[in-house]
């Protein structure tokens, strides 16, 4: 187990608010592994959009892959 591994099993594990994250496209399979989902930024709480729409403007502008991904618990569907 890698440190990035250990580090998000526990973030994960003492969250006690939604997580949200952005990253790089390509590493969208690595967070998948623990759970998180692709989200749009329209699904975004009110508070977030801010924040990730400039990472929205920069993709736009200088097509960066970005991703912007929520974690999902297992039992949420």
């Amino acid at each position: 187990q890698g440190l990035g591994s250990y580090l998000m099993e526990n973030l994960i594990k003492e969250a006690t608010q939604p997580l949200y994250l952005e990253c790089m496209g390509w590493l969208t399979a690595f967070y998948n592994r623990f759970g998180f989902v692709s989200v749009s930024w329209q699904d975004l709480p009110k508070s977030l959009k801010f924040k990730f729409g400039l990472s929205k403007l920069a993709t736009t502008l200088f097509r960066i892959p970005l991703s912007i991904m929520t974690y999902q618990r297992k039992d949420e569907g």
